[in-house]
């Protein structure tokens, strides 16, 4: 079954339903090969995936072999996340930035970020954009800010699901904090098993709070992450995260050591075609 676009032009519930059925039909035995767009869907349905540019095969193989950063950024022009969906296990490409993009170089403007539950994810992608290095506090598995770490290719200690950060994954994040030029402590909920991540944001060389709404709402220790962060003196209080980039920008200006840089050493693409089936 040879198929051109099969899914151009339709909402998500027939892509969905075409691609299905074309799945059916590989799984019964016949061979479907196919041009496809969509990454994330490629990855999804394909068993395996031809990537082309300029008339010429630039990868083959499984979808993890083929649909990796650099690849998407030789074919493409665009810096790209790719991630295992937590759902269906496939992988998941998102989309940051066209290659060209002016990103700052600089010599070590290292921004920790202090989060969890989905708080830091949107900080740590722009900051990553930006050209910063940028680390993150212990994260355990499922979290979705684990997921936009592993994806952007951010440092982390990880953590098992709904357990406390024991004392080696503490004396990490110490370590990580105590090496960075600033510091960012996310509205994030705290608990018992993350208590710890608060403690060691007291250590930050230069701390930034985002303040989105009352941090009572988002104790739930019994008051003692409240005595911890009414202790806490960060050098400045913002109520966004673009406003909390903006600091970081500002501070570490002298850092910087030209103005543009460019990543990607492709011209014209001309898009990929993928192959799904068995025969």
């Amino acid at each position: 079954l040879l198929l051109d676009e099969p899914t151009a032009n339709l909402d998500v519930r027939y892509q969905l339903k075409v691609l299905g059925t074309v799945r059916a039909l590989v799984d019964a035995g016949l061979a479907a090969i196919g041009a496809v767009h969509d990454l994330t869907l490629a990855a999804r349905f394909c068993d395996r995936l031809v990537l082309m540019a300029n008339g010429r095969v630039l990868a083959e193989g499984t979808p993890d072999a083929v649909l990796t950063p650099d690849n998407i950024a030789s074919v493409f022009g665009v810096r790209a996340a790719v991630y295992r969906d937590a759902i269906t296990q496939t992988l998941a490409v998102t989309l940051l930035a066209p290659t060209g993009r002016p990103i700052v170089r600089r010599l070590r403007p290292i921004v920790h970020i202090v989060c969890g539950g989905g708080t830091g994810g949107r900080l740590m992608q722009e900051l990553h954009l930006n050209g910063f290095r940028v680390t993150a506090c212990p994260l355990g598995a499922g979290d979705t800010d684990r997921v936009a770490a592993d994806a952007l290719g951010i440092e982390f200690t990880p953590v098992p699901p709904i357990s406390p950060i024991d004392a080696d994954a503490q004396s990490r994040h110490l370590e990580m904090v105590s090496a960075a030029d600033i510091v960012v402590l996310c509205p994030t909920p705290f608990g018992t098993n993350n208590l710890p991540n608060l403690e060691a944001a007291r250590y930050a060389r230069r701390l930034v709070s985002i303040e989105a709404g009352s941090f009572d709402e988002r104790d739930f220790t019994g008051g003692e992450a409240r005595l911890l962060y009414n202790g806490m003196r960060p050098v400045a209080r913002v109520a966004t995260v673009d406003q909390a980039i903006a600091f970081c920008l500002k501070e570490t200006a002298s850092f910087d050591i030209s103005a543009t840089a460019h990543d990607g050493s492709s011209q014209s693409r001309s898009g990929t075609a993928q192959i799904a089936g068995r025969g």
